[in-house]
């Protein structure tokens, strides 16, 4: 069966990309001494371009100009299914979370370079019900206890939040499925895991039972629905 080739591309990665493509359009970054992995040669050392530019009085304009055409790029996505998640892609949000560090997110495009989809990951500290986990399960994710200023029956966690997940509406599942954005999820926070720790990956979703069934599908078990009527489902790293 023919399958659509698909690239990762981080946003953090794409604000360089195209604040490179600007600075070379307005001259202020020379295309002779852009290598192949897009660093710039400068003094015998390789420079990003935010670092070669550091200092320069016209970056802050440059690199507004730039966050702007790739603003555009991203216009193009849709999810008729789910406004947040449309808005924080195609608004100034995704791009301020990413330069606060407060997420990651990750573009997901097919060989024409258009969206197919997109994820974004963050860190929360989880405030859950003793009761809403297995006892399994609370061994195996290390909660902490000292939460009497909260309820005497909640632990907390630290986990990774899948923030936002979703997929544009010009595609099919057959172009992009859940499992295939949630199998990109794992590969990068496998890795993440591998190098800082960590045991489990919570997902906040509208509180809707055939939502809410998909992800148990998946292998998330579902904790609790809190007052933000937003669900809350978790997934251990040995159950991916």
């Amino acid at each position: 069966m023919f399958t659509i080739s698909r690239v990762i591309y981080p946003l953090r990665t794409a604000l360089e990309d195209f604040l490179l493509d600007e600075s070379i359009k307005q001259g202020l970054v020379s295309s002779d001494k852009v290598t192949k992995s897009k660093t710039i040669i400068a003094d015998g050392s390789e420079l990003s371009v935010s670092q070669y530019l550091s200092g320069r009085n016209d970056l802050k304009k440059v690199k507004k100009i730039a966050e702007a055409r790739l603003l555009s790029f991203m216009s193009n996505f849709s999810c008729s299914k789910n406004q947040d998640v449309q808005n924080f892609l195609t608004t100034e949000m995704c791009i301020s979370f990413e330069k606060r560090n407060r997420s990651r997110t990750y573009l997901i495009l097919n060989e024409n370079s258009e969206i197919l989809g997109y994820f974004s990951l963050a860190l929360k500290t989880l405030f859950a019900k003793k009761k809403s986990l297995t006892n399994a399960i609370r061994k195996k994710t290390n909660p902490g206890k000292d939460c009497s200023l909260i309820s005497p029956e909640t632990d907390y966690y630290n986990v990774y939040l899948i923030g936002q997940i979703g997929r544009n509406d010009s595609f099919t599942r057959k172009d992009l499925s859940l499992s295939d954005i949630l199998s990109e999820i794992f590969s990068i926070l496998i890795e993440v895991q591998n190098r800082v720790g960590g045991s489990s990956i919570l997902i906040e979703v509208d509180n809707n039972q055939k939502l809410i069934e998909l992800y148990k599908e998946h292998g998330f078990q579902y904790l609790e629905t809190g007052q933000d009527n937003l669900s809350q489902l978790l997934i251990l790293f040995d159950g991916i």
